[in-house]
C-alpha cells in the first residue's frame, strides 16, 4: 500500500535525480518546481518507505462561457475585456492556467488569435 506525505527538503536529491534522468523533464529546474508558489508536492512511498512517485499539484481554472451567438461583435469585445479582468484575478489568486473546452471553431480561432490561448494536445482529463 502506498503512503502519501508532504515533500520535505531531504527528498530533493532523489527528486532532482529523477527529473535529470527524465528526457521530457531534464531541462526543468527541479528545485524551482517544488518551491513554486501555490503548488504542493507529495511523495508516495512504498511499504519499505522508499519514494516511488512525486506528485506536484498546481492550480488551474476551468472556464465555461456562454454568449449570445447572434451578436459576434459584441461577444468579441466582451470576451476580450473579461479575459483581461479574469487573467488578473486568476493570477492574483495563484492559478497557473486557464482552460476551457469548445467545439465552436470561430470561438476557438478568436481565443487563440486574440486572447492568447493555445490548443493543448498533451493533456488527459478526468471528471471527478
Amino acid at each position: 500500500m502506498l503512503k502519501p506525505r508532504k515533500f520535505e527538503q531531504s527528498d530533493l536529491p532523489v527528486f532532482k535525480d529523477w527529473v535529470a534522468k527524465d528526457p521530457d523533464h531534464s531541462h526543468l529546474d527541479a528545485e524551482a518546481l517544488v518551491k513554486e508558489l501555490y503548488t504542493e508536492t507529495y511523495v508516495f512511498e512504498d511499504d519499505k518507505g522508499e519514494a516511488v512517485m512525486f506528485l506536484r499539484i498546481s492550480r488551474a481554472l476551468r472556464l465555461d462561457v456562454q454568449v449570445d451567438n447572434d451578436l459576434p461583435l459584441r461577444n468579441a469585445k466582451v470576451l476580450t475585456e473579461v479575459s483581461k479582468w479574469l487573467r488578473g484575478q486568476a493570477k492574483e489568486a495563484g492559478f497557473r492556467q486557464m482552460l476551457f473546452q469548445s467545439v465552436s471553431r470561430p470561438l476557438i480561432k478568436f481565443c487563440c488569435k486574440r486572447l492568447g490561448f493555445v490548443p493543448s494536445v498533451n493533456e488527459l482529463v478526468t471528471n471527478l
